[in-house]
Formats: structure tokens, C-alpha cells, sequence
């Protein structure tokens, strides 16, 4: 089962995110990881631009992925599976999904449809490659749709 969410110390990706706003750089870091008895806890941190650094915590147990305790995938990820978190819907649809970035084109991805507030806000698209993760979200929300693409990733040596 390829692992559409990998947490590891060092892992990073770098975003470009396209609102009304405008054009932001968003940079994504796993600064520590640690597993024990099949679940991995992360400290993670992201940051916007220039701006300074957020904190986040990810549990990846044996049943979900977990960020700051809201399931953001469930494990193992089976098509059809849905679930609600923060007050969202979300189901993975397809398992053989193809998308492009600027990072590149990445096939048989998980896409998860999701339906922000049960769908009274709008809804989004996530593609998580294997061995990857997060590699493109599409939010059409009503107030301030926006598009997050893989730019880069990697893993920074300790």
C-alpha cells in the first residue's frame, strides 16, 4: 500500500497558493519525527512567504493521519471511504487520479473530494501522490476560491 502522506524529519515542500489575494510561496517542514509501537508523531511548521513560523502536530497511526487531531486521511485509503472532520466532508474518490504541478506530472494519486462545511462553503480537491503527499489542492470557495501547487519538495539532511 503506497503511503500518501509519508512524515519523516527533514521532509519538505514548497507550495505556490493563487487566491484573490494573489501569488503566495508557501514552505512546509518536518522538523521531528518519532515512531513507536506503529504510530509516528511529527512537529511540523509551515510558513507563508516570509512571514513567520506556524507550529503543527501529525499523528500517523494505524487507522488515520491526524494534523493538530483532525483526521486529514484515513488509513489504509480505500476508495469510497468518507469521513467528517473540522466540520468538513470528505471522501476518497479515486485511487489512479493524474496530476500536474510545477514540480510535475504524478499519476495513480489519491483524490479527495471534499465538501467544506457539508457543502454550505463551497467544496475542494486534494491529491496526495504515493511516497509524496499533499501534491495539489483546489478549493471553489464561495467567498475566496484558491489553487495550492507542489512547487518542490526534498529532505534536508540532520
Amino acid at each position: 500500500m503506497p503511503d500518501y502522506f509519508p512524515v519523516a524529519a527533514g521532509m519538505f515542500w514548497t507550495y505556490e497558493s493563487v487566491s484573490a489575494r494573489g501569488r503566495r510561496v508557501v514552505r512546509v517542514e518536518i522538523a521531528s519525527a518519532e515512531t513507536s509501537g506503529g504510530v509516528t508523531r511529527a512537529a511540523g511548521r509551515s510558513r507563508v512567504g516570509d512571514g513567520a513560523w506556524l507550529e503543527f502536530s501529525v499523528v500517523a497511526g494505524p487507522d488515520a493521519v491526524r494534523v493538530e487531531g483532525v483526521v486529514e486521511l484515513l488509513l489504509p485509503p480505500v476508495v469510497g471511504a468518507s469521513w467528517t472532520a473540522g466540520g468538513d466532508s470528505l471522501r476518497i474518490a479515486s485511487d489512479r487520479a493524474a496530476v500536474r504541478t510545477p514540480a510535475g506530472r504524478f499519476t495513480d494519486c489519491l483524490k479527495v473530494e471534499v465538501l467544506l462545511s457539508g457543502g454550505d462553503a463551497g467544496s475542494a480537491e486534494r491529491f496526495y501522490a504515493p511516497g509524496l503527499g499533499l501534491v495539489r489542492e483546489s478549493v471553489s470557495e464561495e467567498g475566496d476560491p484558491s489553487d495550492k501547487a507542489l512547487l518542490s519538495y526534498g529532505r534536508s539532511e540532520p
